[in-house]
């Protein structure tokens, strides 16, 4: 059962409980004593530890069975008292382990929440089951590189690749082969390798020069030839450019 089925569960059982004890009450101050509790309770088990909530959770059981010990000795209730405000008891404490429990399970949820979320938002800046980013997650790693090769006063190359001059049945498959070669050619803790919406595949070489440049293209096409024939690099339109 998912998280989710077992927290509409329990929700369903605190409501169950809470119509229980209010037909056991034996009065309308407890019912309102125990609303507060219940408040009270929701607050300390959603923003606190699981041991510290669990630990909160024990002493309420405790105090309050002292409390109606206490109660039963010096106000001598009868046999039939006994019995309705140890139902009570009972219901209100069960009805507050399943406030704890959902909690625990709302909180638990949340934390899966915000895990994909961060997964999905890294997931966001590549492509489907590549390693090559997406044109927004390029662009904005690309300015911080640059940012970082003027402060140390660097020199680096953009390299462009368009596809245009391709037929149209083939360019999306050469367009993958492409950038994938590309991601094998360059240093992948330095370089990047981006796809474009435009069709183009932009690599951003960092601290080098033109023969550095010279080399990641022979190395890129090294690799692309070995799936695509050779004939299609005439139809590449490559431009570099110093940054």
């Amino acid at each position: 059962m998912s998280n989710y089925y077992k927290l509409a569960l329990f929700w369903i059982l605190q409501v169950i409980c809470c119509l229980l004890y209010l037909n056991f009450s034996p009065s309308i101050q407890q019912a309102i004593f125990l609303t507060i509790a219940f408040i009270i309770s929701a607050i300390v088990f959603t923003f606190t530890s699981t041991i510290l909530s669990f630990t909160y959770y024990v002493a309420i059981t405790l105090l309050s069975s002292f409390y109606y010990m206490y109660l039963a000795l010096s106000q001598s209730w009868t046999p039939i008292d006994q019995r309705d405000h140890i139902i009570a008891h009972f219901i209100s404490i069960a009805s507050l382990f399943i406030l704890f429990i959902s909690s625990y399970h709302f909180k638990k949820i949340a934390k899966e929440n915000i895990a994909l979320s961060k997964k999905l938002k890294e997931l966001e800046g590549y492509i489907l089951n590549t390693k090559v980013l997406s044109q927004r997650e390029f662009e904005n790693r690309a300015e911080i590189v640059m940012n970082a090769m003027k402060r140390r006063n660097e020199n680096g190359y953009l390299i462009t690749i368009n596809l245009a001059k391709l037929k149209k049945n083939i360019r999306k498959s050469i367009f993958y082969d492409l950038s994938d070669a590309a991601l094998i050619s360059v240093r992948n803790q330095f370089d990047l390798v981006g796809q474009f919406e435009t069709g183009e595949v932009k690599i951003l070489v960092q601290n080098t020069n033109k023969d550095g440049v010279d080399i990641v293209l022979n190395r890129l096409f090294a690799n692309f030839n070995k799936k695509i024939d050779s004939n299609i690099n005439n139809q590449l339109i490559i431009n570099t450019t110093l940054i």
